[in-house]
């Protein structure tokens, strides 16, 4: 799913998620329930729930280098 978003993404076409078939079929969703992409959909496993303060608590006065960051974790910290 990462690689057709990436497609789409360069060619500025819209992108949904689509309810699953069989749902539309038995009447279960309507057309109307497609949603946007969201990363949690890209990541191919569920989120990590991080505490946050804590982390914060451990970081404040650091400065922090975040190398590679690409896809879900650069979209996070833009």
């Amino acid at each position: 799913m990462q690689a057709i978003y990436e497609q789409c993404v360069k060619t500025n076409v819209k992108t949904k998620i689509m309810p699953m078939i069989e749902d539309l079929l038995t009447g279960k969703v309507e057309v109307s329930q497609f949603r946007e992409v969201e990363v949690e959909d890209l990541l191919g496993r569920d989120p990590v729930e991080l505490d946050i303060d804590s982390i914060s608590e451990y970081i404040t006065g650091y400065t922090v280098l975040i190398a590679r960051a690409r896809v879900s974790i650069g979209s996070e910290i833009y």
